[in-house]
């Protein structure tokens, strides 16, 4: 008896909450204000780079700019997003179920103009993998300006080596 009830309050509280205005408070935990698409948003086509010997990773263009995975570490520090850019189409490379994946967001950030680096966070907000952090392609080899939050890939990763190969050396 105790179940049925504890499971009719639930349903209860499921069917009240939007209507008390915290609806908007769930709405904000699915999808927070930061990654909210804009009235004009762009779809980015992900591609295969190569950028070791049998070894590709994911990249999309923004602004004339190439942008390629750089780690999906993001340290201690509060991220900082300027806007909500849009949303990845992925390739059959990368998804078992390719085409638009309005989930994956990309964001730019706040802490300069440069765009130096993207992120790609998921949507909802709970529960969601790791944060993808993507970087420029032209600045790579260079040192450029890089938030707390955003760690590099390791060199000892086993996943990673190939990454920080890449991004620790100039082409």
């Amino acid at each position: 008896m105790k179940h049925i009830r504890l499971i009719f309050a639930a349903l209860t509280l499921l069917l009240v909450l939007p209507m008390t205005g915290c609806g908007e408070l769930l709405d904000r935990l699915y999808e927070p204000g930061y990654a909210r698409l804009p009235e004009h948003y762009r779809v980015f086509e992900v591609y295969d780079m190569e950028i070791a010997p049998d070894h590709n990773s994911m990249a999309f263009d923004y602004n004339g700019r190439t942008y390629v995975h750089y780690s999906d570490n993001t340290g201690s520090g509060r991220i900082k997003v300027r806007q909500c850019l849009g949303y990845l189409s992925l390739s059959e490379e990368w998804s078992s179920v390719p085409g638009v994946q309005e989930d994956m967001r990309v964001l730019s950030l706040s802490y300069n103009e440069s765009d130096d680096y993207l992120l790609v966070k998921f949507v909802p907000a709970l529960m969601a993998p790791p944060t993808m952090v993507f970087r420029a392609l032209d600045t790579r080899g260079k040192e450029i300006e890089t938030p707390g939050f955003i760690l590099p890939t390791e060199r000892d990763d086993e996943m990673g080596k190939d990454l920080y190969a890449f991004w620790s050396s100039e082409q």
